[in-house]
């Protein structure tokens, strides 16, 4: 499929099109993740390997992205710079945390650069990895182990069974997050 257009071309088109056309040729750039989390040894996008990409596709079809905060949520709206009227919203809740100490305008900076980043993947439909799938995937942690096994309930056996798992080590990080939660009851 070409997704190289002239500006009248582009113009023409409203901006769901422009949107799946951006997001088509988003995919297309092939973008490295150069994040790197190493205590679950997986790579993921940072908001500085996305945004130039980003930013020069709005341009290109010429669209503007505005972000905005709200205790509540964070929004990202998409328009076209040259018809305000035409926009496409997107929404994500804001996490709540204490602003008690110094550390708080700190924290909101990181709620925010996280957020941006969720925002734009979400916009244009970036893959990354499936935090769900990873911890479903992901062997039980000696901390957790370890919590378990100190706990000395007898429910333990139980648990297990109804898990379908035969010993404690088998657990998978979801599985054992199940049992300590249940042990903390």
């Amino acid at each position: 499929m070409d997704i190289n257009y002239s500006q009248e071309e582009i113009k023409g088109m409203n901006i769901y099109k422009r949107l799946c056309y951006m997001r088509l040729a988003f995919q297309k750039k092939n973008i490295k993740r150069s994040g790197f989390n190493k205590y679950a040894n997986y790579k993921y996008y940072e908001l500085k390997d996305i945004a130039p990409t980003i930013n020069a596709l709005l341009l290109k079809y010429n669209l503007m992205t505005l972000i905005n905060f709200t205790n509540e949520k964070a929004v990202l709206t998409m328009f076209d710079y040259d018809n305000h009227e035409e926009k496409i919203v997107f929404e994500s809740p804001m996490p709540r945390f204490e602003k008690t100490d110094s550390t708080g305008m700190q924290m909101l900076g990181a709620v925010e650069t996280y957020q941006r980043r969720y925002l734009y993947i979400l916009a244009f439909d970036i893959v990354e990895c499936d935090f769900i799938e990873w911890h479903n995937a992901m062997p039980i942690t000696k901390a957790q182990l370890n919590f378990i096994k100190q706990s000395n309930s007898e429910n333990i056996k139980i648990y297990l069974q109804k898990l379908g798992v035969g010993d404690i080590k088998d657990l998978s990080w979801t599985q054992a997050e199940q049992i300590i939660k249940k042990l903390k009851g």
